[in-house]
């Protein structure tokens, strides 16, 4: 029998070009402390990649849900669950480390996790080491959250962890990293020197590198 499950390091190096780590907080009144914090992982595709992202939630033992919208040809695996992102997500990356700056988006939603776990996202001083937090996770507070919080983005000191580099570097890594985030190319151009007129350049791997940091 073939073995179709995901290479662990593969499936970390892809995330590191193609996930997102999350953590969405909405007003709600109903809730005791005025707020629902979700803690979030995702990856979002193509809708051609519909197949690859099945293969990924097989691999993250089937939790989650895959969403898809036809009207913009993408895909999307979403967990929202936080005993699932405690328990499998959390614990895959603790294993088997993000390398680029996602690692820092990483390290920002477990410190966000363990505070909920011990109940702090139910009362005004945990929401705000929550919201703290966030600050500096992906884009920032949303326009809303820097209303209501004003003094947050004012004395927030508060610094996401630099890439994860000093560790070692898995080729299973690379390949699920330039699979979310390389490419294949040929290059052609006009050339005098060549009977035809044009010459070309071997193929050659190529990635942005765009979401690595370093400082």
């Amino acid at each position: 029998m073939t073995n179709n499950k995901l290479n662990p390091n593969w499936v970390t190096g892809f995330t590191d070009a193609e996930g997102c780590f999350m953590i969405n907080i909405t007003k709600r009144e109903t809730n005791k402390s005025g707020w629902q914090i979700r803690p979030c992982f995702q990856i979002k595709l193509h809708i051609k990649y519909k197949d690859l992202l099945l293969k990924i939630r097989s691999f993250f033992s089937e939790v989650g849900i895959i969403v898809t919208n036809y009207n913009y040809n993408f895909a999307v695996y979403a967990i929202h669950s936080l005993n699932d992102i405690r328990n499998i997500i959390i614990s895959h990356f603790k294993n088997y480390p993000l390398i680029s700056q996602k690692y820092g988006d990483f390290i920002i939603v477990n410190n966000i996790v363990e505070l909920m776990n011990k109940g702090e996202h139910l009362n005004k001083k945990g929401i705000i080491k929550i919201i703290t937090l966030k600050s500096v996770l992906n884009k920032g507070l949303s326009y809303n959250l820097k209303i209501y919080f004003p003094d947050i983005v004012k004395t927030n000191k508060v610094k996401k962890p630099n890439a994860n580099i000093f560790i070692n570097i898995y080729y299973n890594w690379i390949a699920g990293f330039f699979s979310g985030d390389g490419c294949f190319s040929i290059s052609i151009y006009k050339s005098d020197n060549h009977k035809i007129g044009y010459s070309n350049t071997a193929n050659y791997i190529y990635s942005t590198f765009k979401r690595w940091s370093f400082v």
